[in-house]
């Protein structure tokens, strides 16, 4: 009977050696901090405290928490900590770096396979998971009191850094928040929406190449985006027109892409890279249906992710 030969094993020093090859596709505007496991890559991660944010792309929450890590940054510029973005790739244009040009400023990781949503997350994002010395202290979802959880999380980032120095001085802990801006959201998904025409898909994503398709979805709130892109091989982008109660959108409530045509129609146009797409901004509560009709998707495609509502 043959032996089976035993495989070597990898001493710490060609573990991180390994992790710092394999994982470098999936960090962007960072070192290698971490690979499987969290197992520590890099000597500030082993050494420092770094929160990671697990957050969806498509989510105005996303963007709330990274102008807070902006003012964080500042702050605690000096000190041992580093934020982390962590994105699990469940959209097409999140493979795109020209989508995740908007993150220039934080460090990023992919989590292309789920592991550490997996662990962390569970459909609770946006989750914040505060480590020190690449060990785990805290981990809190941030919902539904975006405001109070940050403060409470900064107080945790606080704690961790007076850990070997109690008199360390520290500006005080705020509640942040930004006036006017989506705090939280209602999530829409595909299988909640009425459409028209030949539409593929499943709960996650739906996919047409039928010229004219309808999709439409009853509205509340202040602020309504779409989360779509055209197919990845699209080289044109796709023409949509959005009506709200089935009339154009006026100027009080259009979203940053509308714009009108010759007929008075609102339009927008979706390609491979924006992602997420603003439709409706207003100052007071709107209710009534919206509907999105894709005028040019036959030589295109368009695939839709869904909505978020706030």
């Amino acid at each position: 009977m043959a032996i089976k030969k035993r495989e070597k094993e990898l001493t710490a020093d060609q573990i991180k050696e390994k992790f710092q090859k394999d994982y470098r596709p999936f960090w962007l505007n960072s070192e290698v901090l971490f690979g499987a496991n969290l197992y520590p890559v890099a000597e500030s991660f082993a050494k420092e405290i770094t929160i990671i944010f697990l957050l969806d792309a498509g989510d105005f929450t996303t963007e709330r928490i990274c102008e807070a890590m902006q003012l964080w940054s500042s702050k605690y510029a000096k000190l041992p900590w580093s934020p982390v973005i962590a994105f699990q790739q469940k959209y097409a244009f999140l493979k795109n770096t020209k989508f995740l040009d908007r993150y220039r400023n934080h460090k990023i990781f992919i989590d292309v396979f789920g592991d550490l949503f997996d662990r962390f997350g569970s459909g609770k994002e946006p989750v914040a998971v505060l480590l020190k010395n690449g060990q785990m202290v805290s981990s809190m979802p941030l919902l539904p009191d975006l405001s109070g959880s940050l403060l409470k999380l900064e107080g945790e980032l606080q704690k961790a850094l007076r850990f070997d120095d109690a008199g360390l001085p520290l500006q005080i802990a705020e509640k942040w928040s930004k006036k006017g801006a989506p705090m939280q959201q209602t999530m829409v998904l595909p299988s909640s929406v009425t459409t028209v025409g030949e539409w593929t898909g499943n709960d996650a994503m739906l996919f047409t190449e039928n010229n004219n398709s309808v999709i439409s979805v009853p509205f509340k709130g202040k602020h309504l985006r779409m989360v779509a892109m055209a197919h990845p091989n699209s080289l044109e982008p796709i023409k949509a027109s959005i009506t709200f109660n089935d009339k154009s959108l006026y100027n009080g409530i259009q979203g940053s892409l509308i714009h009108d045509d010759n007929s008075g129609n609102s339009i927008f146009e979706i390609n491979k890279i924006i992602g997420n797409y603003d439709l409706i901004h207003s100052d007071h509560e709107l209710t009534g249906i919206v509907k999105i009709t894709f005028l040019n998707v036959y030589d295109i495609g368009v695939i839709f992710y869904g909505f978020k509502a706030a």
